[in-house]
């Protein structure tokens, strides 16, 4: 009887012991979802500031801007301000941002970043 409550006990073990052992293990570093980025801010050609940033992945560029920087935005997500340098509209002067040296397509409250993408916002001013 006692044999038999020790291979009965011995099976449990082993079985949880088997189980365990299946399990996966989600630290995997290849599957990080972590992404990195490069911002520069510029009015006109000087340079403001720069941040490399640490950022999930589906991060909206305006939330990272506000998060990192002193950002003013409008209701509809145009950016007015960053730390204290402002848009002039008697001067046609407003920020404008590229990726990796192209014009996106869609606003800074709409756009999605990248990994590695380099991101420079420049206050300008705009001729026709």
């Amino acid at each position: 009887m006692m044999r038999r409550n020790f291979s009965i006990l011995w099976s449990l073990i082993l079985a949880i012991v088997f189980i365990s052992g299946c399990s996966t293990n989600d630290l995997d570093p290849d599957s990080s979802s972590v992404t990195t980025a490069n911002i520069q801010i510029y009015n006109e050609n000087n340079l403001i500031k720069e941040e490399n940033v640490e950022i999930d992945e589906q991060s909206v560029l305006l939330d990272v801007l506000q998060r990192e920087f002193e950002v003013e935005v409008t209701e509809d997500g145009f950016i007015t301000s960053i730390e204290g340098y402002d848009q002039n509209k008697e001067k046609s002067k407003y920020w404008l941002y590229t990726v990796n040296d192209e014009m996106p397509s869609v606003g800074v409250n709409d756009y999605i970043i990248q990994d590695q993408d380099q991101i420079v916002l420049e206050l300008k001013v705009i001729t026709e």
